[in-house]
């Protein structure tokens, strides 16, 4: 049931489509509802009531979309600078909180942390760049805190209104006073360059044999370089479509949440694009797809 809310068949289910399909879907019943109406649909044996069960899980994931988006533009709108994101509001419920922290983290690589007040405490999450143990960060300004706890990626917190600001101008004069700084900025890992013509079947193949993929296992980032956008167009609400001359036309690249950067990329301008090979399954029929994580304009 939930295979088909989410469009993903469980009969040809792959890792990627538990990830982002089903995982998402069964996880935001404990952050929008309870958590007891996802153990439901898993414990369920009557298909009419696992189909309901679906379509509310299927609602509740739209809606957490939608709040951890709005979240997430009201972060970018309050970042004017600096390696820590502070972004308290009512709009930022608990729920939500890490996923939106998540995504400013690594969008600026930065430390983010939001969250909102609730009955007198302000309860979030925080997340950190890769190298910025925030746990031990927290721990440092424990007395600040009324709880706190996590490790080195993400963390939870809450603390009195008056100490959010105290705590802010603490974290940044640490910051300032250590060695820290080359950690902090956006980057992309990747694991090797690839020419275009290798954009192909057979090493999506070669590949899979190294599958599942996963935390500490991650599918292997790669780098096409000079390569010349033949296509660019907006899909869906916030996500752009592309074509490179010098791959095979039939492999298409997706840039999800990067429907803001239609206007400064296109038609024969020459990039280098940050990616992983993936499968879109639409319709019974599979098609290569670059999953694109980033791109870089050439220099004239």
């Amino acid at each position: 049931a939930l295979g088909a809310a989410s469009g993903r068949p469980i009969e040809s289910i792959t890792v990627e489509g538990i990830a982002f399909g089903l995982a998402p879907r069964l996880n935001a019943a404990g952050r929008l509802a309870h958590a007891c109406l996802a153990l439901e649909l898993l414990l369920v044996s009557h298909t009419a009531r696992a189909d309901e069960l679906a379509r509310e899980l299927d609602a509740l994931n739209v809606e957490r979309q939608r709040m951890t988006e709005e979240a997430v533009v009201q972060a970018r709108s309050q970042f004017t600078g600096g390696n820590v994101v502070f972004a308290i509001s009512e709009n930022i419920v608990p729920g939500i909180a890490g996923l939106a922290a998540a995504r400013i983290s690594s969008e600026f690589g930065v430390l983010a942390f939001m969250g909102t007040e609730i009955d007198g405490v302000v309860r979030g999450s925080a997340r950190s760049p890769q190298g910025i143990h925030l746990a031990e960060i927290l721990g440092r300004h424990a007395h600040l805190f009324e709880r706190w706890g996590g490790h080195a990626g993400a963390a939870g917190f809450s603390l009195l209104p008056g100490n959010v600001e105290v705590f802010r101008e603490a974290i940044v004069r640490e910051l300032a006073a250590s060695d820290l700084a080359d950690l902090f900025g956006p980057r992309v890992v990747a694991d090797g360059r690839v020419f275009p013509r290798t954009i192909a079947w057979d090493t999506y193949r070669a590949l899979e044999v190294l599958a599942p993929w996963g935390h500490a296992h991650e599918r292997p980032r790669f780098v096409v370089e000079n390569v010349r956008i033949g296509e660019v167009r907006l899909v869906g609400k916030n996500h752009l479509a592309l074509r490179f001359t010098e791959v095979d036309r039939d492999v298409e690249a997706i840039w999800f949440r990067n429907g803001d950067k239609r206007d400064r990329l296109e038609r024969s301008q020459y990039v280098d694009v940050a990616f992983r090979l993936d499968v879109n399954e639409y319709r019974g029929r599979s098609r290569l797809q670059m999953l694109v994580d980033d791109v870089r304009l050439r220099s004239s």
